[in-house]
């Protein structure tokens, strides 16, 4: 691997680097001509990587939950555990247009309580497998904010080998997300939690949305 932390996303870069890169490359294809060859965002920068393939090793779409049907408060996911509170499993009607495709994860459940600190304030799930193998991952997922006036917090943790907060209006539409990390001896389970953060009678209840979430390991 050659590291082009340097190199600033958007950056014009200059003729010598861009040589340096050229030498790069031909000197990787006179020993690994068979072998791919990429130039990855990473978070330092830029990143070439030289063989090797992202492998999934997990993926939820949350479409077969309840037998494909939405439900309040859902605390039987075939991946995994509630372990703050409660969430729902929903989906995009006429009558709660949300976005999104089929099933997918309200982070905030029904629980009809409109106490700062009670039930339904803060929420999470946490996938039933742990994450602990040594190596560079890959973890992606879908996310909006609620879209029906909750803005919140949401905080996506692997172990302690990733933790990122993500502040989101209830307007913020629908992206894919992709974040790269190495474990080692610090990886874990996936983990997802939601805290509204503009109590208010309506809001405690209605949290950020989530989908296809899944984590890739570079082999």
């Amino acid at each position: 691997m050659i590291d082009l932390a340097e190199v600033a996303p958007g950056e014009v870069v200059s003729a010598e680097k861009v040589g340096a890169l050229i030498a790069a490359v031909k000197a990787i294809s006179r020993t690994r001509a068979n072998e791919p060859v990429r130039l990855l965002k990473a978070e330092a920068g830029w990143v070439l990587e030289v063989g090797g393939k992202w492998v999934e090793i997990f993926f939820d779409d949350f479409n077969t939950e309840n037998g494909g049907e939405q439900a309040a408060n859902w605390d039987a996911f075939a991946n995994w555990t509630v372990y703050l509170n409660f969430v729902d499993v929903i989906a995009s009607t006429p009558g709660n247009p949300t976005g999104g495709d089929g099933l997918f994860v309200d982070m905030q459940g029904t629980t009809g309580d409109t106490t700062p600190d009670g039930p339904g304030f803060l929420a999470g799930i946490r996938t039933t497998v742990n994450f602990t193998t040594a190596g560079k991952y890959r973890l992606s997922w879908r996310m909006s904010g609620s879209q029906r006036g909750a803005n919140t917090d949401v905080t996506v943790s692997v172990g302690t080998a990733y933790n990122e907060v993500f502040n989101l209006l209830a307007s913020d539409d629908w992206q894919v997300y992709r974040r790269t990390f190495t474990v080692n001896g610090n990886g874990g389970a996936i983990q997802i939690a939601n805290r509204v953060t503009n109590q208010s009678v309506g809001t405690v209840d209605r949290g950020a949305l989530i989908d296809n979430v899944k984590l890739e390991r570079f082999e």
